[in-house]
């Protein structure tokens, strides 16, 4: 056998050592890579309870028109009605005291 040369030797340490950085640089990058995808899955919960916040302020807002919208189609039925009954009175007042003919 050949006894292994100091260049042998100057390679297995070489790619002894290249192997230890690429193992280190991996492990460094997994943590990185982790706390990424951390930061991201928090930022996607953020905006996921936002989204729910938001839907439900939108769904109360709804109904709160919607209730609105039924006093308003109320109230306008109420002043229709006393509309209807001022111009009744106006027209009773009108034949009793005989205003605005040309008898």
């Amino acid at each position: 056998m050949n006894p292994i040369q100091a260049s042998d030797a100057i390679a297995a340490l070489s790619l002894a050592l290249a192997l230890v950085v690429f193992l280190v640089s991996q492990r460094k990058d997994g943590r990185a890579a982790a706390a990424r995808d951390q930061l991201l899955y928090d930022k996607l919960d953020s905006n996921n309870e936002m989204a729910r916040e938001t839907r439900d302020t939108v769904r109360e807002m709804s109904r709160k028109l919607d209730d609105h919208g039924q006093l308003l189609a109320r109230h306008t039925e109420q002043i229709q009605a006393l509309s209807d009954r001022v111009d009744r009175i106006e027209h009773n007042c009108g034949v009793h005291a005989r205003i605005g003919g040309t008898d």
